[in-house]
């Protein structure tokens, strides 16, 4: 038996959201009849050697098939994320995910995996990240583009906003917890690293005249309202052509 799908994922250090955790996902070599026993789901597959890594002492299924794995067994948002976890930790690539995927093509409840490429992004490290960008996607707010540096007239970097629409003159922001302590510094307080980034924001808009949105992980629980507030802000810029020259 190898691990497979989710919990080939966790093994490997992959972040998720909205999947069980409460058995064990394995897929059988031996070709017999699948069941579920014991807080272990036993999937039976055409699993080959060249389908197995060994991960942390265990055999596990490779990056490219957990992630069509995990396809088949969950929602187009929660495979978002693993995806794009898999692609920011450099555990694959994005040609290997489309290779795998056509390879796997007629695997049942798999159909949706055109859409799974099309929104798949590298950059989007975190949860937060990917499940921001599905709103986006599901919601019909313009994308954005993604981790955009920002920087003053003397080519000084100002900061990086996690989604700008450059035509609006609107960046977004995402307050969680783990970026607080990710980027915090050494010996700084809560205090302290939110007046930095409050420091940071205001620079952004003075310098550029643009505008900052956030939201969090309630306005994600409600993607209908968050995006019509993103909508009517969208909305709201008139913008001339030439306005934001000074960033890239």
């Amino acid at each position: 038996m190898v691990l497979t799908h989710v919990s080939a994922a966790i093994e490997r250090g992959v972040p998720v959201w909205s999947i069980g955790l409460d058995e064990v996902h394995t897929t059988r070599m031996d070709a017999k009849s699948s069941r579920r026993e014991a807080g272990v789901i036993h999937h039976v597959g055409a699993l080959t050697d060249k389908d197995v890594e060994v991960v942390n002492g265990v055999r596990v299924s490779r990056t490219a098939r957990t992630v069509i794995e995990v396809s088949a067994t969950n929602g187009l948002e929660a495979t978002l994320v693993v995806a794009n976890a898999t692609l920011s930790m450099g555990l694959v690539t994005e040609e290997e995910l489309r290779a795998e995927a056509h390879a796997l093509r007629y695997w049942p409840e798999t159909l949706g995996n055109h859409v799974l490429l099309h929104l798949v992004d590298g950059r989007m490290g975190s949860v937060a990240e990917s499940r921001t960008d599905f709103l986006f996607w599901s919601q019909h707010v313009p994308r954005p583009e993604a981790q955009v540096e920002v920087r003053d007239e003397f080519n000084d970097l100002l900061g990086i906003v996690d989604f700008l629409w450059r035509d609006f003159g609107v960046f977004l922001e995402f307050d969680g917890k783990i970026k607080y302590e990710q980027f915090r510094r050494p010996g700084e307080t809560l205090d302290e690293y939110l007046r930095r980034e409050k420091l940071r924001e205001e620079r952004i808009c003075q310098a550029t005249g643009w505008v900052c949105i956030r939201i969090s992980w309630a306005d994600l629980a409600t993607p209908a309202s968050t995006a019509r507030r993103i909508r009517r802000l969208l909305e709201s810029r008139v913008l001339k052509p030439d306005s934001f020259t000074r960033a890239p």
